[in-house]
């Protein structure tokens, strides 16, 4: 049996249900898909959409949970040993998504598979242009990229773990407090144990885009749970390429170099990130920027 798991907040989760209910049902599978939502103020009328799919759970809580524990209660009420979980604003690349999968979970037995994650050709309007172009060319490495780099190239918008993996770790990342940009903790965790990681060819493509603005702040809260890793000791800073370099390189003045550079540059810095050309090298340097703001607070 194959547990299929959807959590979902302010975003439709009909359309990838649909399809990857579809394809299960194409290939005469066991499986179960189940879509909770967790507390979302958007109405998609999903509680009716999703009855009409066979074998579809949907469930709505009252009140928001975070991203940890919605997972929580999704491994916990799954009834297969092997879990296939989505980010909700994703969609395979083909009809052929969940057979080629299947066909490396027979070929192959790891703790966790990855078949990568893409974005659309196009870029989007332009006040969502920075997050697209951060998925085109920081989250879509090539495979063998990825197989040389197995545990830092994992980007949990769809991968398949074994159950018992998610219940060794859920409870650890909540040590993070839910904050933003989890995903390179439980990379974390999982090269911390020597699990297994195998990496194929099988991408969904990612649709759901913030505006510059939101993206802007989501990667504020990624360095702020960055740091909160490292200062209480949870994970090696050599996991995290940025806060390796930060605590390189402060020594050498880097921190004192980049305060000054903000007090002088950080508005133009901000106007090239909001603009329809945003630079992610700057992007680079404004989250440094920040991670050095948290350093001194300490």
């Amino acid at each position: 049996m194959l547990s299929i798991l959807i959590p979902t907040y302010n975003y439709n989760a009909y359309p990838l249900a649909k399809e990857i209910h579809k394809q299960a049902e194409k290939l005469g599978i066991d499986f179960e898909i189940l879509v909770y939502d967790d507390a979302s103020n958007q109405d998609f009328d999903l509680e009716n959409s999703l009855s009409e799919l066979n074998g579809v759970i949907y469930k709505k809580f009252t009140k928001n949970l975070g991203r940890v524990p919605m997972l929580q209660q999704l491994v916990k009420n799954a009834q297969s040993e092997i879990l296939l979980t989505f980010d909700v604003d994703v969609f395979p690349n083909d009809r052929f998504f969940l057979r080629k999968l299947l066909d490396e979970l027979k070929k192959v037995d790891a703790d966790l598979y990855y078949g990568g994650t893409g974005v659309p050709k196009n870029a989007p309007s332009k006040d969502k242009i920075l997050r697209w172009k951060f998925g085109k060319e920081r989250e879509s490495p090539s495979l063998e990229y990825r197989k040389e780099h197995p545990y830092n190239t994992i980007v949990c918008q769809s991968i398949v773990v074994k159950k018992k993996i998610f219940e060794e770790f859920l409870d650890t990342l909540l040590k993070a407090k839910d904050y933003y940009g989890l995903d390179i903790y439980f990379s974390y965790l999982l090269r911390k144990s020597n699990k297994k990681i195998h990496h194929f060819n099988n991408p969904v493509t990612h649709l759901g885009f913030d505006t510059n603005k939101d993206f802007l702040d989501k990667s504020k809260k990624a360095v702020k749970t960055y740091f909160y890793l490292y200062d209480n000791a949870l994970i090696d800073r050599q996991h995290i390429r940025l806060v390796a370099f930060a605590e390189k390189y402060s020594r050498f003045g880097l921190c004192k170099f980049l305060g000054l550079l903000r007090k002088i540059s950080l508005r133009t810095i901000e106007n090239n990130l909001l603009s329809k050309k945003p630079s992610l090298f700057l992007l680079d340097i404004y989250k440094l920027m920040y991670y050095c703001q948290l350093k001194s607070k300490k």
